[in-house]
């Protein structure tokens, strides 16, 4: 065994006088796909910001290749900015841009040359079967489109790190199966771990290891 990508020890987090994750333990290996299910409430989206640094545990310690995560903002939006990516549920794309617009922004923010961040973007999308549809605006995308764009834009800065929250609740079963297929693709292709909430059974069984969350503390034996 190398060494882990994230691990977490004794993670809680409470809002008002809920707590909502009870001291998890959690390790993540690089280019390793988990899958966290459990009923809605049980914790697995506050985890999820936690491990993207979307937010801070109220106890415990989180370290990302044995290097603690990032306190000062700056730096946690650095930390987001290239070691991680985010899908969510809903796509979030920028209306008034187009799909290789959309794709190639995070790569602008991150202070890339304009034609270098677009080539790069359109190259994603072409790998992901939207070679035909770089200038399309989002509406005029279908959902299984649009979600792949947000997955696109995701890796644009090749994070070591893909974050998803329920990525397939959005979409039919045929779109849902396609976007599976193509986590399990950027695991293999681009070496990058993936950590995805889900209640897809079928998104679960596809991945390495699945995790089962139930009020805020693992319902098996801790990972």
């Amino acid at each position: 065994m190398g060494m882990p990508l994230i691990t977490a020890v004794g993670l809680k987090k409470q809002f008002d006088d809920v707590v909502v994750l009870h001291g998890l333990d959690l390790e993540v290996a690089p280019n390793e796909m988990v899958a966290i299910v459990g009923p809605s409430g049980s914790g697995k989206t506050t985890l999820l910001q936690l491990l993207g640094c979307l937010d801070t545990p109220d106890e415990g310690v989180l370290t990302f290749l044995h290097h603690p995560y990032p306190t000062k903002e700056k730096e946690r939006v650095a930390f987001r900015r290239h070691s991680v990516g985010f899908v969510f549920q809903f796509h979030h794309l920028l209306s008034d841009f187009s799909a290789l617009e959309n794709v190639a922004m995070p790569a602008w923010i991150a202070g890339e040359d304009k034609e270098g961040a677009l080539d790069k973007a359109k190259k994603l999308l072409s790998h992901f079967d939207l070679g035909n549809r770089l200038h399309h605006i989002p509406a005029k995308l279908s959902g299984g489109e649009q979600q792949r764009v947000a997955v696109a834009r995701a890796l644009i800065n090749r994070p070591q790190l893909l974050l998803a929250d329920e990525p397939s609740g959005n979409l039919d079963s045929a779109n849902a199966a396609h976007l599976h297929e193509l986590l399990m693709a950027v695991k293999k292709e681009y070496g990058t771990a993936v950590v995805a909430v889900t209640h897809s059974e079928a998104l679960a069984a596809s991945a390495d290891r699945v995790l089962h969350l139930h009020q805020g503390q693992w319902k098996r034996s801790n990972p």
